[in-house]
């Protein structure tokens, strides 16, 4: 019996076939997913920047304002390394 009749008369075959196929559009959402993560990471870093662009100004909420953007920066500067192919 040739190979590709075998192969097509074999059902693992088949279904390791299709489990290729789901496999490849997973790496697809995947791959969008990190890119999401990748720009959630912005706004969490220009909101940072800002509150402590602010904090002199705030008076006597000067140290929640560096509080507040000092995690904002270390949770986007995380977004963005999570999104990083390094970590996939």
């Amino acid at each position: 019996m040739p190979g590709g009749a075998r192969e097509a008369g074999n059902p693992s075959f088949r279904h390791s076939r299709a489990r290729c196929r789901s496999d490849a559009r997973l790496g697809v959402v995947k791959a969008e997913g990190t890119r999401m993560i990748g720009l959630a990471s912005l706004p969490c870093l220009g909101l940072g920047i800002a509150l402590a662009a602010l904090a002199p100004r705030a008076g006597l909420r000067m140290q929640a304002f560096e509080t507040g953007s000092g995690l904002l920066l270390v949770s986007g500067l995380a977004l963005l390394g999570a999104g990083l192919p390094l970590f996939r």
